[in-house]
């Protein structure tokens, strides 16, 4: 009998994460993070609508490669992936459940494509689409925002992001083992 009560939690436990991970917001808004903190952070996270913040908090210091960042990182086991990229000729794919854009210096002129608006795209390689630069720029759907040095942007998982900078953005990503499921689905999505 407790076996089987606990089997049904475990198994609830799982399809509840599963289910968080594949889940899609339909609001395609964006908004400011004011108080900065772990806790907050990690609340709007679940929420999956992007947000931005300043961080020159002194927890949020990086170098060339990734060290640990106790305030973005889920609760759970993680992978964590650091680049640092000058790249404006990408639109780039976004699976993992938590992704941060950290505009390092100058300025950054972010788009975010909600997860809905992705089929006006053509998927080159199972991960990134191809770029239409103007028709990116003109749509009023995809929500378009200027972050400064020292701001830093989320992005929920299956949103696509664009954005055009002089200087470098630094993009953190954290999967977690659950997330594994995402990366599968779109494997399996863009097979057929």
């Amino acid at each position: 009998m407790i076996s089987g009560i606990l089997m049904f939690i475990v198994i609830l436990f799982i399809y509840t994460h599963i289910l968080i991970h594949f889940y899609v917001v339909k609001e395609n808004s964006i908004s400011k993070l004011k108080d900065v903190n772990g806790n907050e952070i990690t609340y709007r996270c679940h929420h999956k609508i992007p947000y931005y913040f300043d961080y020159s908090h002194p927890d949020l210091s990086l170098n060339d490669t990734y060290e640990s960042i106790p305030m973005l990182e889920p609760n759970v086991h993680f992978f964590p992936t650091h680049t640092t990229s000058t790249d404006t000729e990408s639109l780039h794919t976004n699976l993992h459940c938590r992704n941060f854009y950290k505009v390092t210096d100058m300025s950054a002129n972010f788009i975010l494509i909600h997860p809905k608006y992705t089929h006006n795209f053509k998927l080159l390689d199972g991960l990134n689409y191809s770029i239409e630069k103007d028709n990116i720029k003109r749509n009023p759907s995809f929500i378009h925002k200027t972050l400064s040095k020292n701001e830093m942007l989320f992005v929920p998982n299956y949103w696509l992001v664009y954005y055009e900078t002089n200087g470098v953005v630094e993009k953190i990503q954290y999967a977690t083992l659950l997330n594994q499921m995402c990366f599968l689905k779109h494997k399996i999505k863009h097979l057929r």
